[in-house]
């Protein structure tokens, strides 16, 4: 059985000292999942740092979620609340001969990135950068 990103992202989460929930609904009738504002997977909290909205996925598909977010009006207005947004892309990462562990790469995206990226539709301008070891972490806000 395998785990879902917004399961490995929950746990993650956790660890970090995070409340942390998964506020997308699946819809009936059906496999079809509506994200919390079109773009939210998970909501987490904790004390000293911004509300934290995670859109976790895996890493083949981080860039395309990072496009389809900043595209939604709703994550500015998120954004601008004071609140804080990341895309956790899941992947099984080692060394060759090792055992393969989940890692994520967490990319954070700011009102800045909206500004830059938003009026570019071409994916294969992502400012994205695929972490070879899934740890980087990129545009991390303050408080977190």
């Amino acid at each position: 059985m395998s785990t879902t990103p917004n399961a490995r992202t929950l746990d993650s989460l956790r660890k970090e000292g995070y409340i942390a929930e998964v506020v997308e609904k699946r819809l009936p009738r059906g496999f079809t999942t509506k994200d919390l504002f079109g773009c939210i997977d998970v909501l987490a909290v904790k004390p000293g740092a911004p509300v934290l909205g995670v859109q976790a996925t895996t890493r083949t598909n981080q860039s395309a979620r990072y496009w389809k977010s900043i595209a939604i009006p709703a994550l500015r207005t998120w954004l601008q609340a004071g609140c804080a947004f990341a895309i956790y892309g899941w992947a099984k990462v080692g060394a060759a001969g090792t055992r393969k562990l989940w890692q994520p790469a967490i990319r954070y995206v700011t009102i800045q990135d909206i500004d830059r990226d938003s009026s570019n539709t071409a994916v294969s301008n992502s400012p994205d950068k695929e972490p070879e070891d899934g740890s980087e972490t990129t545009g991390t806000p303050e408080g977190l």
